[in-house]
């Protein structure tokens, strides 16, 4: 995605898809980035966690995520707490981000909260309805085979 190495022992993560031809596909890069991460600051912010967009770029440089952020992220007492990374095509739009909870205690707490808040405040602030879909049956077998033999095995976690 971004590029940047996130530890996802404590995240929660998401992942809007769309076709070109969608409302979220003809919002610019940065519009796009900037209207998901206002629902995100939105869900953040209901939960009581006082949450704002960064006004720009972090002037350092740091391989880890969630160190540097860059306009439109999300911030909790000025530390990043979610950022993204999009993909467009011809055929689409994908944006997938990480929201990472300022401690432990609260990920734990917090979390499930967040994830049923996340699906109506995108939907409340992008310009189109959302639809959540669950995994097809194909796509949960492809799941559970790429966990056994690739992405739950030691010696690939360990590999790089």
């Amino acid at each position: 995605t971004g590029g940047g190495l996130v530890d996802h022992a404590r995240d929660v993560t998401y992942t809007v898809v769309a076709p070109r031809s969608h409302p979220v596909g003809q919002l610019s890069t940065s519009e796009s980035y900037s209207k998901l991460h206002e629902a995100v600051a939105a869900a953040l912010q209901e939960i009581g966690l006082a949450a704002i967009l960064a006004p720009g770029c972090d002037a350092w440089d740091d391989a880890a995520c969630f160190r540097k952020a860059v306009k439109f992220d999300v911030l909790i007492d000025g530390k990043k707490v979610a950022g993204a990374a999009q993909r467009r095509t011809r055929h689409g739009f994908l944006q997938q981000g990480s929201i990472l909870l300022p401690t432990p205690e609260q990920s734990a707490a917090l979390n499930p909260a967040l994830r049923a808040l996340l699906p109506p405040a995108f939907a409340k602030t992008l310009p189109c309805r959302l639809e959540p879909s669950a995994l097809t049956e194909e796509e949960t077998s492809l799941a559970t085979e790429l966990e056994e033999t690739r992405y739950g095995a030691e010696e690939w976690n360990r590999e790089r």
